[in-house]
């Protein structure tokens, strides 16, 4: 039923290599387009692997079944143009009813094609072509498989267009991340085009499944050395480049995911193409672990004459719960601080003016208090002594004495206070 030719080792190899980064990428299902990812890799994976055993198939019907069966992996296409509206930041296209509506238009030319035995509407005239090994369907295209060429790879050509144009403007790291994915769709595009129009070296099959190895090779590279899972861009404004505030993305890894003009100002960050930077090695290190530490932190940076406050918001996926990184808002507070100190300062001088005012009333009425009391001692001392009561006027001069230290020592804490110095620690250290 089946035989067996050299092209299948390169088609093997190419569905080896699809599953290798399917699995590795399947922990980064939670991330930023992992799951359409996800979807694109199985697609084309699927596509190999029915296109060998289609190639290896020696009788019609069963060469037609895995032929049927081969166009699911078309919706790798599909896959490939959510994850590319998703890295573009355009996740508002990325609806239920956008995703239905594209799915039923799948599923009507999928209906057309496992049917066209009936009607001939996607291919017709297919017979058994024996003539070399492998054996081959040989067909005409039906009236209605222009449309469905144009519907694929205009899904095609419109993630190429939205990749390529997303991240030009976006830092070299995410430039380098688009490449991988471009290439990946436009290689296999281009070679499957070239059969279906006829122009390809090979005649009689379709050559791009067992070449797959080469866009699996970009995605490689891109996975591994550009982080093309752990930091896909996540959807911003164009009011973030315009925030007076800082704004950094840092992804659970501790590497920086996003960071806009004003936190680099902030921060002094130097290097323009810091995303995808550890973000330690990145922060100054005292900004960085006043960063991570609890919401509302004020770092008052001597150097620069700086005070930032430091907003830390976690942020993942409501429906797992699963923690996908932190947003850290920078704000220069430098100019709202030397206000609240002046006014601070103000407050303090009016206090201390109030108190000092305070006290000169207190003395003002000890002082009138005392000479009140000296003025009524001194004029019963004098009778006293006109009239020789020395006994008495003697007790009335010691009396005054007495009543004359108090209020001196009264007197002298009341200064002390004013100074701010307290008369128990003067006492104690004197």
């Amino acid at each position: 039923m089946f035989q067996f030719f050299p092209y299948v080792y390169l088609s093997m190899f190419s569905f080896l290599m699809l599953m290798a980064l399917l699995i590795y990428s399947f922990k980064y299902r939670h991330n930023v387009g992992g799951i359409e990812f996800l979807l694109a890799l199985i697609g084309m994976a699927w596509w190999v692997f029915c296109q060998a055993f289609e190639l290896m198939a020696m009788t019609l019907p069963v060469k037609l079944f895995w032929a049927n069966i081969e166009y699911l992996g078309i919706l790798a296409g599909l896959a490939y143009l959510i994850t590319a509206l998703r890295f573009a930041g355009l996740e508002q296209y990325v609806t239920k009813r956008n995703v239905i509506a594209a799915l039923c238009i799948y599923a009507v030319f999928y209906g057309l094609l496992f049917t066209d035995s009936f009607h001939g509407l996607m291919r017709t005239h297919m017979t058994l072509d024996t003539s070399a090994v492998p054996y081959t369907i040989k067909k005409d295209y039906g009236m209605i498989y222009p449309l469905y060429l144009l519907w694929t790879y205009g899904v095609n050509l419109s993630a190429i267009l939205i990749i390529l144009f997303s991240s030009w403007r976006k830092s070299r790291l995410y430039r380098r991340q688009g490449l991988s994915l471009i290439l990946c769709i436009a290689i296999i595009s281009l070679t499957n085009l070239t059969y279906i129009i006829g122009i390809s070296p090979v005649k009689r099959y379709d050559i791009t499944p067992a070449i797959t190895w080469i866009p699996a090779l970009g995605l490689a590279w891109g996975i591994f050395r550009n982080r093309l899972l752990d930091i896909m861009p996540l959807a911003r404004d164009t009011l973030v480049e315009q925030l007076n505030s800082g704004v950094i993305v840092v992804d659970r890894y501790g590497k920086i995911v996003d960071i806009n003009n004003a936190a680099q100002a902030l921060l002094h960050i130097e290097d323009a193409d810091s995303i995808g930077k550890d973000f330690f090695k990145a922060t100054p290190l005292p900004i960085a672990h006043a960063m991570t530490s609890k919401s509302g932190t004020i770092i008052d940076d001597e150097d620069h004459q700086q005070i930032l406050e430091i907003r830390v918001h976690p942020f993942g996926d409501e429906t797992t719960a699963h923690h996908m990184g932190t947003i850290f808002v920078i704000t220069d507070v430098t100019e709202r601080e030397q206000h609240l100190k002046a006014l601070v300062n103000q407050q303090r001088a009016i206090s201390v003016m109030e108190e000092r005012e305070r006290f000169g009333r207190d003395l003002h009425d000890s002082i009138g208090q005392m000479f009140g009391f000296v003025n009524t001692q001194t004029q019963a001392i004098k009778e006293n002594l006109i009239r020789e009561k020395y006994s008495v006027a003697l007790f009335q001069t010691e009396a005054l004495i007495e009543e004359t230290q108090r209020v001196h020592g009264d007197i002298r804490n009341y200064i002390l206070e004013m100074r701010g110095v307290s008369p128990r620690n003067r006492s104690f250290s004197a």
